[in-house]
């Protein structure tokens, strides 16, 4: 599945569940998303460039704005993850960081 199939559906969710003030909110980071990953397989995107984008989206942005598109991002990612049956694996490791595996099984991306 490629990025922009997935704001695509994302999209569809969100007209169907929220208010026009809501689309607008989300419409920023996934247009901005889109433009730069929209070609590419989502599950191609790694955790850094996803951490780049969104330093780079919020760099100048107030603290709780910052907050908000973070928590935009994972909830695209979540919406995702759960109407594909995926995964998300947390690994940790005190001093050493931590790591965060998405996986999506092969056959419903397709």
């Amino acid at each position: 599945m490629t990025t922009k199939e997935a704001i695509t559906l994302f999209t569809y969710y969100l007209q169907s569940n929220h208010k026009q003030r809501t689309l607008d909110s989300y419409r920023v980071i996934l247009d901005r998303f889109a433009a730069i990953y929209g070609q590419r397989s989502l599950d191609a995107i790694t955790p850094d460039e996803i951490f780049h984008f969104l330093e780079t989206l919020t760099q100048n942005l107030a603290k709780s704005t910052r907050r908000l598109r973070y928590a935009q991002v994972k909830a695209f990612y979540n919406f995702i993850i759960d109407k594909h049956h995926g995964t998300v694996r947390i690994e940790s490791e005190l001093g050493k960081g931590t790591r965060v595996i998405i996986g999506l099984p092969a056959s419903n991306l397709r």
